[in-house]
Protein backbone atom coordinates (compact mmCIF):
# COMPACT_ATOMS: atom_id res chain seq x y z
CA UNK A 1 0.00 0.00 0.00
CA UNK A 2 1.20 3.27 -0.91
CA UNK A 3 1.54 6.26 1.85
CA UNK A 4 -1.08 8.17 3.25
CA UNK A 5 -1.85 11.32 1.74
CA UNK A 6 -3.37 14.36 3.60
CA UNK A 7 -6.81 12.84 3.48
CA UNK A 8 -5.69 9.66 4.85
CA UNK A 9 -5.92 8.24 1.90
CA UNK A 10 -3.16 5.52 0.15
CA UNK A 11 -1.72 6.55 -3.05
CA UNK A 12 -1.78 5.15 -5.47
CA UNK A 13 1.62 2.73 -6.20
CA UNK A 14 3.50 2.96 -9.61
CA UNK A 15 4.96 0.00 -11.35
CA UNK A 16 7.90 0.23 -9.87
CA UNK A 17 6.54 0.00 -5.92
CA UNK A 18 4.18 -2.68 -6.76
CA UNK A 19 7.67 -4.84 -7.11
CA UNK A 20 8.47 -6.42 -3.16
CA UNK A 21 12.08 -6.89 -2.41
CA UNK A 22 12.12 -10.27 -3.27
CA UNK A 23 10.84 -9.82 -6.51
CA UNK A 24 13.74 -7.15 -7.61
CA UNK A 25 16.31 -9.56 -5.76
CA UNK A 26 15.02 -12.12 -7.92
CA UNK A 27 14.98 -10.11 -11.48
CA UNK A 28 18.62 -8.57 -10.73
CA UNK A 29 19.89 -11.53 -9.60
CA UNK A 30 18.43 -12.91 -13.12
CA UNK A 31 19.78 -10.33 -15.25
CA UNK A 32 23.00 -10.80 -13.47
CA UNK A 33 22.82 -14.86 -14.69
CA UNK A 34 21.83 -13.72 -18.06
CA UNK A 35 25.05 -11.30 -18.19
CA UNK A 36 27.33 -14.00 -17.08
CA UNK A 37 25.95 -16.70 -19.66
CA UNK A 38 25.86 -13.94 -22.44
CA UNK A 39 29.91 -13.55 -21.66
CA UNK A 40 30.38 -17.26 -21.68
CA UNK A 41 28.33 -17.59 -24.70
CA UNK A 42 30.54 -15.40 -26.64
CA UNK A 43 33.55 -16.50 -25.42
CA UNK A 44 31.84 -20.16 -26.82
CA UNK A 45 30.97 -18.82 -30.13
CA UNK A 46 34.35 -18.20 -30.70
CA UNK A 47 35.38 -21.26 -30.82
CA UNK A 48 33.62 -23.22 -33.12
CA UNK A 49 33.51 -20.25 -35.65
CA UNK A 50 37.38 -20.23 -35.89
CA UNK A 51 36.74 -24.52 -36.55
CA UNK A 52 34.43 -23.93 -38.96
CA UNK A 53 36.30 -21.10 -40.96
CA UNK A 54 39.37 -23.26 -40.86
CA UNK A 55 37.68 -26.47 -42.10
CA UNK A 56 35.66 -24.65 -44.65
CA UNK A 57 39.16 -23.53 -45.92
CA UNK A 58 40.91 -26.23 -46.11
CA UNK A 59 37.86 -28.02 -47.66
CA UNK A 60 37.58 -24.98 -50.39
CA UNK A 61 41.52 -26.06 -50.89
CA UNK A 62 40.77 -30.09 -51.34
CA UNK A 63 38.15 -28.84 -53.75
CA UNK A 64 39.90 -26.91 -56.26
CA UNK A 65 42.38 -30.58 -56.77
CA UNK A 66 39.57 -33.03 -56.29
CA UNK A 67 40.54 -36.61 -56.25
CA UNK A 68 39.10 -39.67 -55.85
CA UNK A 69 41.82 -40.34 -52.98
CA UNK A 70 40.42 -37.56 -50.77
CA UNK A 71 36.78 -38.26 -50.65
CA UNK A 72 36.93 -39.82 -46.71
CA UNK A 73 38.91 -36.17 -45.84
CA UNK A 74 36.21 -34.05 -47.02
CA UNK A 75 33.63 -36.02 -45.64
CA UNK A 76 35.15 -35.89 -42.40
CA UNK A 77 35.36 -31.83 -42.80
CA UNK A 78 31.71 -31.71 -43.60
CA UNK A 79 30.77 -33.41 -40.72
CA UNK A 80 33.32 -31.22 -38.44
CA UNK A 81 31.26 -28.28 -39.72
CA UNK A 82 28.26 -29.44 -39.64
CA UNK A 83 28.48 -31.24 -35.86
CA UNK A 84 30.20 -26.86 -35.06
CA UNK A 85 27.21 -25.27 -36.78
CA UNK A 86 25.05 -27.93 -34.44
CA UNK A 87 26.66 -26.86 -31.29
CA UNK A 88 26.35 -22.78 -32.17
CA UNK A 89 22.67 -23.76 -32.32
CA UNK A 90 22.44 -25.39 -29.58
CA UNK A 91 23.97 -22.89 -27.27
CA UNK A 92 21.78 -20.16 -28.64
CA UNK A 93 18.66 -21.86 -28.35
CA UNK A 94 19.26 -22.71 -24.47
CA UNK A 95 20.09 -19.24 -23.93
CA UNK A 96 16.64 -18.24 -25.89
CA UNK A 97 14.87 -20.20 -23.59
CA UNK A 98 16.24 -18.64 -20.65
CA UNK A 99 15.64 -15.24 -21.83
CA UNK A 100 11.93 -16.10 -22.96
CA UNK A 101 10.81 -17.59 -19.14
CA UNK A 102 9.36 -14.47 -17.95
CA UNK A 103 7.32 -14.58 -20.58
CA UNK A 104 5.95 -18.05 -20.73
CA UNK A 105 2.22 -18.33 -21.18
CA UNK A 106 1.02 -21.34 -20.46
CA UNK A 107 -2.02 -23.41 -20.97
CA UNK A 108 -4.03 -26.96 -20.15
CA UNK A 109 -2.81 -29.49 -21.79
CA UNK A 110 -3.70 -33.80 -21.35
CA UNK A 111 -0.39 -34.50 -20.22
CA UNK A 112 -0.44 -38.58 -20.54
CA UNK A 113 -1.22 -37.60 -24.67
CA UNK A 114 1.76 -35.20 -24.71
CA UNK A 115 4.51 -37.42 -23.25
CA UNK A 116 3.29 -40.33 -25.69
CA UNK A 117 3.44 -37.97 -28.86
CA UNK A 118 7.06 -37.09 -27.61
CA UNK A 119 8.21 -40.79 -27.34
CA UNK A 120 6.60 -41.77 -30.35
CA UNK A 121 8.10 -38.90 -31.77
CA UNK A 122 11.72 -39.60 -30.41
CA UNK A 123 11.80 -43.92 -30.57
CA UNK A 124 13.63 -43.28 -34.04
CA UNK A 125 16.06 -41.70 -32.96
CA UNK A 126 17.26 -43.20 -29.81
CA UNK A 127 16.96 -46.83 -31.86
CA UNK A 128 19.70 -45.53 -33.85
CA UNK A 129 21.59 -44.83 -31.50
CA UNK A 130 20.70 -48.22 -29.90
CA UNK A 131 18.87 -46.94 -27.58
CA UNK A 132 15.28 -48.64 -26.68
CA UNK A 133 12.92 -45.72 -25.55
CA UNK A 134 9.78 -46.77 -23.65
CA UNK A 135 7.04 -44.65 -22.26
CA UNK A 136 4.87 -46.25 -19.06
CA UNK A 137 1.71 -45.09 -17.07
CA UNK A 138 1.02 -42.47 -19.08
CA UNK A 139 -2.73 -42.92 -18.99
CA UNK A 140 -4.76 -40.84 -16.11
CA UNK A 141 -2.51 -38.23 -15.23
CA UNK A 142 -4.46 -35.77 -16.35
CA UNK A 143 -4.18 -32.01 -17.58
CA UNK A 144 -1.55 -29.70 -16.71
CA UNK A 145 -0.40 -26.47 -17.93
CA UNK A 146 2.50 -26.05 -19.43
CA UNK A 147 4.10 -23.92 -22.48
CA UNK A 148 4.57 -26.77 -24.95
CA UNK A 149 7.38 -26.25 -26.92
CA UNK A 150 9.55 -24.93 -23.37
CA UNK A 151 8.60 -28.17 -21.74
CA UNK A 152 9.62 -30.08 -25.11
CA UNK A 153 13.34 -28.81 -24.22
CA UNK A 154 13.44 -29.95 -20.61
CA UNK A 155 12.37 -33.41 -21.99
CA UNK A 156 15.03 -33.05 -24.91
CA UNK A 157 17.60 -31.91 -22.29
CA UNK A 158 17.22 -35.01 -20.12
CA UNK A 159 17.10 -37.26 -22.78
CA UNK A 160 20.83 -35.81 -24.38
CA UNK A 161 21.98 -35.97 -21.04
CA UNK A 162 21.01 -40.21 -20.87
CA UNK A 163 21.81 -40.70 -24.28
CA UNK A 164 25.51 -39.64 -23.65
CA UNK A 165 25.30 -41.51 -20.48
CA UNK A 166 25.00 -44.59 -22.66
CA UNK A 167 27.53 -44.54 -25.63
CA UNK A 168 27.21 -47.71 -26.29
CA UNK A 169 23.61 -48.25 -25.74
CA UNK A 170 20.57 -48.81 -23.29
CA UNK A 171 17.63 -48.30 -21.76
CA UNK A 172 15.56 -44.96 -21.55
CA UNK A 173 11.95 -45.09 -19.44
CA UNK A 174 9.80 -42.44 -19.33
CA UNK A 175 7.15 -42.32 -16.69
CA UNK A 176 4.32 -40.77 -15.11
CA UNK A 177 2.63 -41.12 -11.87
CA UNK A 178 -0.47 -39.09 -9.92
CA UNK A 179 0.71 -38.13 -6.72
CA UNK A 180 -3.15 -36.74 -5.44
CA UNK A 181 -3.01 -32.64 -6.00
CA UNK A 182 0.64 -33.41 -7.89
CA UNK A 183 2.19 -35.30 -10.94
CA UNK A 184 5.70 -36.98 -10.69
CA UNK A 185 7.65 -37.20 -14.08
CA UNK A 186 11.11 -39.75 -13.86
CA UNK A 187 13.47 -40.40 -17.02
CA UNK A 188 15.40 -43.39 -15.86
CA UNK A 189 18.60 -44.58 -17.59
CA UNK A 190 20.65 -47.32 -17.43
CA UNK A 191 23.38 -45.26 -18.20
CA UNK A 192 27.47 -44.88 -16.11
CA UNK A 193 25.40 -43.09 -13.52
CA UNK A 194 26.95 -39.90 -11.37
CA UNK A 195 29.32 -39.37 -8.17
CA UNK A 196 28.14 -37.43 -5.13
CA UNK A 197 30.69 -34.60 -6.44
CA UNK A 198 29.32 -34.09 -9.47
CA UNK A 199 25.26 -34.50 -8.32
CA UNK A 200 26.45 -31.51 -6.16
CA UNK A 201 27.27 -28.92 -8.73
CA UNK A 202 24.83 -30.58 -11.15
CA UNK A 203 22.49 -27.23 -11.78
CA UNK A 204 25.07 -24.77 -11.64
CA UNK A 205 25.41 -22.79 -15.43
CA UNK A 206 28.38 -23.06 -16.87
CA UNK A 207 30.00 -26.02 -15.06
CA UNK A 208 30.30 -29.42 -16.95
CA UNK A 209 32.41 -32.38 -17.07
CA UNK A 210 32.20 -32.92 -20.68
CA UNK A 211 34.91 -31.32 -22.85
CA UNK A 212 33.56 -28.76 -25.03
CA UNK A 213 30.39 -27.91 -23.67
CA UNK A 214 29.01 -25.32 -21.84
CA UNK A 215 26.92 -27.01 -19.20
CA UNK A 216 23.62 -25.26 -19.61
CA UNK A 217 21.65 -28.33 -20.16
CA UNK A 218 20.41 -29.21 -16.58
CA UNK A 219 20.00 -25.34 -15.66
CA UNK A 220 17.95 -24.45 -18.97
CA UNK A 221 16.05 -27.22 -17.54
CA UNK A 222 15.54 -26.79 -14.03
CA UNK A 223 14.64 -23.11 -14.76
CA UNK A 224 12.06 -24.22 -17.42
CA UNK A 225 10.55 -26.51 -14.73
CA UNK A 226 10.41 -24.03 -12.08
CA UNK A 227 8.79 -21.93 -14.52
CA UNK A 228 5.86 -24.37 -14.39
CA UNK A 229 5.81 -24.19 -10.69
CA UNK A 230 7.97 -27.63 -10.35
CA UNK A 231 10.84 -29.07 -9.01
CA UNK A 232 13.37 -31.63 -10.23
CA UNK A 233 15.47 -33.81 -8.93
CA UNK A 234 18.03 -36.43 -10.09
CA UNK A 235 19.50 -39.50 -8.10
CA UNK A 236 22.09 -41.47 -9.72
CA UNK A 237 24.64 -44.37 -8.96
CA UNK A 238 27.52 -44.61 -10.59
CA UNK A 239 28.04 -47.52 -13.04
CA UNK A 240 23.57 -48.21 -12.32
CA UNK A 241 22.02 -45.49 -13.78
CA UNK A 242 20.16 -41.83 -13.31
CA UNK A 243 16.78 -41.07 -12.59
CA UNK A 244 15.70 -37.31 -12.92
CA UNK A 245 11.92 -36.68 -11.00
CA UNK A 246 10.04 -33.32 -12.36
CA UNK A 247 7.26 -33.00 -9.58
CA UNK A 248 4.50 -30.59 -10.73
CA UNK A 249 1.10 -29.01 -9.66
CA UNK A 250 -1.80 -30.88 -11.64
CA UNK A 251 -4.37 -28.27 -13.64
CA UNK A 252 -7.60 -27.81 -11.26
CA UNK A 253 -10.03 -30.05 -12.19
CA UNK A 254 -7.97 -32.87 -13.02
CA UNK A 255 -8.34 -37.00 -11.45
CA UNK A 256 -7.05 -36.18 -8.48
CA UNK A 257 -7.21 -32.77 -7.64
Amino acid sequence: MGAPNDRGMAKPLDAEQHLTAPEHLQGAARLNMLSQLARALSHEVRNPLTTIFLHADILEDALRHLDSGNRAQLIHFLRVIREEVSRLDDLMQQYLWLARLPDLQRQPEDLGAYLDAFGLEMQADLAARRITLTVEDTSGLGQMALHPQTFQRVLLNLLHNAVEAMPQGGVVLLRGQRLGPRVCLEVCDTGCGMPAAQLAVLFQPLQTTKTEKIGLGLYVAREIVRAHDGEIEVISTPGVGTTVRLTFPASPGSPGT
